[in-house]
């Protein structure tokens, strides 16, 4: 009775929740490789205007020089010698702009590109993923994938690469909150370093798109009375230890998407709940790949990571200057601005460092337009940024991810689709457990 209830419930689950679940696997494996330019260009028409503002967040950087503008994005650069008619010019994911007496440098996921007599060309770190980009009078410093700093100089030429080696009693005075915890160990960044906790999201999203097809294949041969070899098969396929280790992942995916769909709810709490340094996974015990931003300022390196923004004379010995996110980095006036990411803004001078309250949560750059400090937030409405009238392929993933693609109110679908995977988890598992019992008692 237990065994024919445990199918009929595991079913039930299934069919209900599997279409639901596929699309949250696929559309999170593209999310987690937000490199991949294929995600941005590969483009679709759409009317609606919410899920075209969502392409604003693909907006990382700007630069005015008098009537020219430049504007960095994931789907490439894009320029104006107004203030607006932009047009793009170089169709490469760009992380970051700097600009060097008139010349303009941007970082991309294939090195970084330098405007010269009108047109890009690439000017070095051929092929290599550039996410963050900074420099001054001498030379330009330059992050790889979130985990090693290049300095290069005007000639393009490298001067230094440094892997990010945070000594463990600077990160050790840094405890993380629940919701910052929750937040990474969702987008396949909370465990382990090396790309291993990617890896892991990864593997998680094929078994899961991988059940979903399978367990409906399975169901309608079953109930056609098809092809029995080939059901038998995907049975087997369909349950195995490889399913029963992702199980655990998945877990965790589905705890950390309820809260992720209702952060604000969860939000006073979560963001007052510290977790102790000592009980934090490997990854918070080196940060090694977890360089957001870099700016060169004050004859000093600054990075900026999950935890903080830490200071070096040679790129090997660092300090922390500032607790919390330092999810941008830039400098104006002799001061260093600081983005945070679930954490304050902040401005620094050689001495200390003070939250800003009159800039917007996540501002990605800080620049000067009409003797002005102005900050760069392409998530709140501006008439001076290009407003595009399609979508990449990753806005797409990402608005069929969080529902907003169906209706604001989708949320609650997702909700349902992460408890029927609990229930198919569970389910899955005794059937699995209880069938390999059986084998193993028939020898």
């Amino acid at each position: 009775m237990v065994k024919l209830s445990s199918f009929k419930l595991h079913k039930f689950a299934g069919l209900t929740a599997g279409t639901v679940l596929f699309i949250l696997a696929i559309s999170g494996f593209v999310l987690d490789h937000d490199y991949w330019r294929v995600f941005y260009s590969l483009r679709f028409e759409i009317d609606s205007p919410l899920i075209l503002q969502k392409e604003q967040r693909l907006i990382t950087s700007k630069i005015v020089l008098k009537n020219h503008t430049i504007v960095g994005s994931m789907r490439g650069v894009y320029e104006s010698q107004g203030k607006t008619n932009y047009i793009e010019t170089l169709d490469l994911p760009t992380m970051a702009l700097f600009s060097h007496h008139k010349n303009i440098y941007a970082a991309t996921t294939e090195g970084i590109y330098l405007k010269h007599m009108g047109k890009w060309q690439l000017f070095a770190l051929e092929g290599e993923v550039v996410t963050a980009l900074s420099g001054n009078e001498e030379k330009l410093v330059a992050v790889i994938d979130k985990k090693e700093l290049v300095t290069v100089d005007y000639n393009g030429k490298v001067l230094q690469r440094n892997s990010v080696a945070i000594d463990k009693e600077q990160l050790s005075h840094s405890n993380v909150t629940l919701s910052r915890f929750l937040r990474d160990l969702h987008y396949g960044r909370g465990i382990f370093d090396e790309g291993l906790s990617l890896l892991l999201n990864d593997y998680a999203a094929f078994v899961l798109s991988f059940l979903a097809l399978s367990g409906y294949v399975i169901w309608f041969l079953i109930l056609k009375k098809r092809a029995v070899k080939w059901t038998r098969f995907l049975i087997r396929a369909h349950a195995n230890s490889f399913v029963i280790v992702a199980s655990f992942i998945l877990i965790v995916l589905g705890i950390s998407g309820i809260y992720l769909d209702h952060a604000s709810f969860f939000g006073k709490f979560s963001k007052k709940v510290y977790i102790p340094h000592t009980f934090l996974p490997p990854i918070y015990h080196s940060l090694k790949e977890d360089v957001w931003s870099v700016a060169l300022f004050d004859n000093n390196y600054y990075i900026g990571n999950r935890v903080g923004v830490y200071r070096s004379k040679n790129m090997k010995n660092w300090e922390l200057v500032s607790s919390g996110f330092g999810y941008s980095l830039g400098y104006v006036n002799e001061h260093l601005f600081i983005g945070g990411m679930g954490a304050p803004n902040r401005v620094c001078d050689t001495k200390e460092c003070k939250t800003i309250f009159d800039a917007p949560h996540m501002f990605k750059q800080v620049y000067m337009q009409n003797d002005k400090i102005h900050y760069l937030a392409p998530h709140t409405k501006s008439d001076s940024l290009p407003h595009f009238q399609n979508i990449t392929l990753y806005t797409l993933m990402l608005s069929l991810h969080d529902g907003s693609f169906f209706a604001s109110w989708w949320i609650w679908i997702n909700d349902v689709a992460s408890l029927l995977l609990f229930v198919l988890i569970g389910t899955g598992s005794y059937r699995w457990w209880k069938k390999r019992a059986v084998r193993v008692k028939k020898g």
